[in-house]
């Protein structure tokens, strides 16, 4: 999944999830990533799945495969009991459906299941009625005029080449001087813009800080052309090297969106919130598209076993979105911190220099004294990461964080 299309997920929208069906149980497996973040993003959505290419399947035995194949899908949603698994979207076998678009098979079946689903959507907000539908609610007058005003300014914009973003100011003033308003008061204007927002009128993101939640974005199409100016940049030693970027060079790729030395920051929480870029020192973001998928290098060598080795395994039904980006750059940062509390014995000091090796200390810091007994220390030699994994070798062994899957299924007759 591109980083970037988690960027519009958004609550009180349907998402219409296409897999093939020609390519079987390996389709299906890609699925999970898919669901797992539309539910991570936009809890309680509405999903359907859909999968295509029916024609490719022999008629002979359609009706089973495509039943062997339902069942895949639900054993990912649904536990063994038939309830709704943790970290997915609450989907049943009437949200699957399958169709041909060579032969059109399918189709009409197609846009009455999305009829069906959408009219039964319910607004689970809490500033909401309870159960409230979404199809069918009445919506002040006012609010369409000034959904029609923004799209106009959206056209407006996109033919003078301007940039497609308003700060909250400029969005209070738009609404104001909107011809025939009568929204005045603040509650009523903030229901307004959430109705924009639900619409997919306005792109916001009102749960960050550092200023992103004052701007509102007029297109998503620019936004993501924007985005995609990093999200294509491959790896370099001119510009990023080991999938980290100087921040000077990301700020070069700045020039000419329209976000200015004023927005600037707004947007660099923006690649972080999506782990799109990642601050891991104050002159560097991580760019988590650019790691390797697997090591580098052969790495087998440093996981010869001995008495000494210690592991943990942590077992989850899921791993949240963004996990493996995140937690690689908060590994970088702390190694990094460690660089800092670095030292060299004064007697070795010339010796020591030579060595590209950096020793850390993790003695205790502050008013609590430890003595050099009690300081653990290592001389570490190589950190090596990519997608889903890191490794730490130093003197005499190493440390190694890293993701195993293992997949099992249950199986679901049709009702």
């Amino acid at each position: 999944m591109s980083t970037v299309n988690q960027c519009f997920f958004t609550d009180k929208a349907l998402y219409v999830v296409i897999w093939n069906l020609a390519l079987g149980e390996e389709a299906v497996a890609s699925l999970q990533s898919w669901l797992l973040n539309i539910e991570a993003r936009a809890p309680n959505s509405a999903v359907v799945v859909v999968g295509t290419h029916l024609d490719l399947i022999d008629t002979k035995f359609r009706t089973e495969r495509v039943a062997t194949l339902r069942a895949y899908i639900l054993a990912l949603c649904r536990s063994p009991s038939g309830a709704r698994a943790s970290g997915y979207p609450d989907i049943t076998w009437k949200h699957l459906h399958e169709v041909s678009c060579k032969t059109q098979e399918g189709l009409d079946g197609l846009k009455r299941l999305i009829f069906q689903v959408a009219c039964y959507m319910k607004d689970n907000s809490s500033s909401s009625a309870s159960g409230q539908k979404l199809v069918g609610r009445l919506i002040p007058k006012s609010y369409l005029t000034l959904q029609q005003a923004v799209l106009d300014e959206r056209g407006r914009r996109d033919s003078e080449d301007e940039v497609q973003y308003l700060t909250d100011t400029q969005l209070d003033l738009f609404i104001e001087q909107n011809p025939g308003s009568d929204i005045r008061d603040y509650e009523d204007l903030q229901t307004a813009i959430s109705f924009l927002i639900e619409t997919g009128t306005l792109l916001h993101f009102p749960d960050t800080s550092h200023g992103l939640c004052t701007l509102y974005f007029l297109c998503p199409v620019w936004l993501s052309e924007c985005l995609e100016r990093i999200i294509h940049l491959k790896s370099s030693r001119s510009v990023a090297w080991n999938g980290v970027i100087r921040a000077e060079d990301l700020r070069m790729l700045l020039v000419g969106t329209g976000f200015t030395q004023q927005t600037e920051e707004q947007y660099f929480q923006f690649l972080a919130k999506f782990e799109i870029a990642l601050p891991v020192a104050s002159d560097s973001y991580l760019l988590p598209h650019l790691l390797p998928l697997k090591p580098a290098m052969d790495i087998h060598g440093f996981r010869q076993e001995t008495a000494n080795t210690i592991q943990r395994l942590f077992k989850m039904s899921f791993v949240p979105a963004g996990f493996w980006e995140r937690f690689i750059a908060r590994m970088l940062i702390s190694l990094t911190e460690m660089d800092l509390q670095s030292f060299e014995p004064k007697r070795n000091a010339k010796s020591e220099r030579r060595r590209t090796t950096v020793i850390y200390s993790f003695a205790g810091t502050g008013s609590q004294q430890r003595n050099r007994c009690s300081t653990f220390r290592v001389r570490r030699r190589q950190t090596i990461y990519w997608r889903e994994g890191l490794l730490v070798t130093f003197d005499g062994g190493y440390l190694s964080v890293e993701s195993t899957v293992q997949l099992t299924f249950s199986f679901f007759s049709p009702p």
